[in-house]
């Protein structure tokens, strides 16, 4: 068995302790060179994850043996084409590597929390990605300037492709609605309003597809941008979280129009079933989370990035891009509603609901 580092540490501690200690005086600060020993650490620690990658390659047989290759909390799992290929010993003896095993079909590399960032730079020797980080593939590619046409057609691709992963739940559920009206007692007759039947098609699942629209979007926007589908549903989960929501209801009994959250005033409104909310608030979430992913250290990222970015969002989202995008929804809303002839048919105000709040 190969020697491992807690084989020698007592070896290194018996030393240490034979040396002399001297009390050492603190240099003097200077925040410039400061400054200069961070960014000298940072490409220390992008050079050491770029190392492992390439030794995880070189003991698995090269990225040419490597089907696809994704990720979890610390783990990477790898498919091989030829799985007699992968060396044990050698992945044990990777410095960064903490073990490795055969588990559901893949060969799992145990890396620990920077597991991400050894992830990214596999990507980036050629190895197929798998999952949803498929469009980093292309991040290779020669950048093209920004101009005011680009900005445009990002903020539509965002917003169509977002919406477009979205319509099989509203159209779904719309379809269960539309049987209730047409099944109900405004047309054929057939189910009574009080009836199971017509409360299950006419509310419960209708508003299961559409009332949770924003844990719906939440998850589809961070899909689009490429942050995390966890935080992008827990984002639209704050807007429509039962204790939200009563001190909404409550405040509409005393006239009550404003919360506090953290010593902020947060608009009051119900974000059920609506639409940009949390559109807005989504490309803020990616960038606050990239910050912090990129300062908190690798071993307290796992807590501490969705904490503080949730920390930070919460009140920006609240208290500012929520209700700017509660407005604008109901203005687009009204202006939609006008071209109709305003009759609560249940069915034909779908898409209106979903813009306004």
């Amino acid at each position: 068995m190969l020697p491992t580092r807690s084989d020698e540490e007592p070896v290194l501690l018996g030393i240490d302790l034979l040396e002399p200690r001297l009390p050492r005086m603190a240099p003097p600060r200077n925040d410039q060179s400061s400054r200069g020993s961070n960014a000298l650490i940072r490409e220390a620690k992008m050079a050491d994850n770029e190392r492992i990658a390439k030794e995880v390659l070189a003991a698995i047989g090269g990225k040419d043996n490597v089907t696809s290759i994704a990720h979890c909390m610390t783990r990477l799992r790898i498919n091989l084409k030829d799985e007699s290929a992968p060396d044990d010993d050698k992945i044990k003896a990777i410095k960064g590597a903490l073990g490795c095993q055969w588990s559901g079909g893949q060969y799992q590399v145990i890396i620990g929390q920077n597991v991400p960032k050894v992830y990214d730079a596999i990507v980036k020797l050629g190895v197929s990605a798998g999952g949803a980080i498929d469009e980093n593939l292309d991040t290779n590619l020669p950048k093209k300037p920004w101009s005011a046409k680009r900005v445009g057609q990002a903020i539509l691709d965002y917003l169509s492709k977002t919406m477009v992963a979205a319509i099989p739940v509203m159209m779904g559920a719309a379809m269960f609605r539309t049987i209730a009206v047409i099944a109900g007692p405004g047309m054929l007759n057939l189910w009574a309003a009080d009836s199971d039947i017509y409360n299950l098609f006419y509310n419960w699942i209708y508003d299961a597809g559409y009332y949770f629209m924003p844990i719906y979007l939440g998850y589809s926007a961070a899909q689009q941008l490429g942050c995390p589908k966890m935080l992008g549903m827990m984002m639209g989960g704050v807007l429509i979280a039962p204790d939200f929501v009563n001190i909404v209801t409550a405040a509409a009994e005393t006239g009550q129009t404003f919360t506090s959250i953290y010593g902020i005033p947060a608009m009051l409104n119900i974000y059920s079933s609506t639409v940009l909310p949390i559109l807005l608030c989504m490309p803020v979430l990616w960038q606050v989370e990239k910050f912090f992913k990129r300062v908190i250290p690798d071993m307290l990222s796992t807590a501490f990035v969705p904490f503080l970015t949730m920390f930070v969002m919460v009140p920006v989202g609240l208290c500012a891009l929520v209700p700017i995008g509660s407005v604008l929804g109901n203005a687009i809303g009204d202006f939609m509603f006008s071209f109709g002839n305003g009759e609560d048919t249940g069915v034909a105000d779908s898409g209106t609901c979903l813009l306004s709040s």
